[in-house]
């Protein structure tokens, strides 16, 4: 029985994964480092700010002090802020998805970004008012570990006040679904970042959210 759903953010609602990647270029070029584009996606994809960077510099053989981190987070979280006034799209299909899906189930939002990030963008996609259609929504401000540790899929279940087994979870990440399935969630993966190889794990696989409605989410997982 499905009972609710629960949105990932990036990569899902909003096509923001380019724009993260900037942001963290900006930080991270004047201290002369660099990450391609490709190898963010490959690597660094679905981890958040903290996580990036303690990755980042442990595979360049690079100490990274920890007492750095709130000064680099907020750092990268100001140039976000500054990419995102340049405009942002919402992925094909989301606007509409999320706004149907709340008409029938409790609606979630479960995403490794920061608050902040999702508050800045939210209000200029579609009529400015989707945060509003999310029961319940966890952010990287709110758990100790992110995707892909469970917590946060746990978190935004009890929330909506809803079992985990009962909600479906929408991603687009290896490490967002393993962060699903490791909360006992069911998945729907989307492969906006990431081809469908590396999306197996989940119970379904879509190449846009046009394809996906209510009707057809309950015909998938209940």
């Amino acid at each position: 029985m499905m009972l609710a759903v629960i949105f990932d953010f990036d990569g899902v609602i909003v096509n923001s994964e380019p724009l993260h990647w900037r942001a963290f270029v900006d930080v991270l070029r004047p201290m002369g480092l660099e990450v391609d584009y490709l190898t963010y996606l490959q690597r660094y994809v679905g981890c958040d700010d903290r996580d990036f960077y303690r990755l980042f510099f442990k595979d360049r053989g690079r100490s990274f002090d920890e007492q750095a981190l709130p000064r680099m987070i907020e750092a990268k979280a100001r140039a976000f802020e500054r990419i995102v006034e340049q405009g942002v799209e919402a992925i094909d299909g989301a606007v509409e998805l999320v706004t149907a899906c709340a008409e029938r189930w409790p609606v979630g939002l479960c995403s490794g970004a920061l608050r902040r990030d999702i508050e800045c963008i939210l209000p200029r996609i579609g009529d400015g008012t989707l945060m509003q259609r999310f029961g319940a929504v966890v952010t990287a401000d709110d758990v100790a570990r992110s995707k892909p540790d469970p917590a946060g899929y746990l978190l935004a279940a009890e929330r909506l006040g809803v079992a985990p087994g009962e909600c479906v979870a929408i991603e687009d990440t290896p490490a967002g679904i393993a962060s699903a399935l490791g909360a006992g969630l069911k998945t729907l993966a989307l492969t906006t970042t990431c081809p469908a190889d590396a999306l197996t794990d989940a119970d379904r696989i879509v190449e846009s959210l046009t394809q996906v409605d209510p009707n057809a989410l309950a015909e998938w997982f209940e």
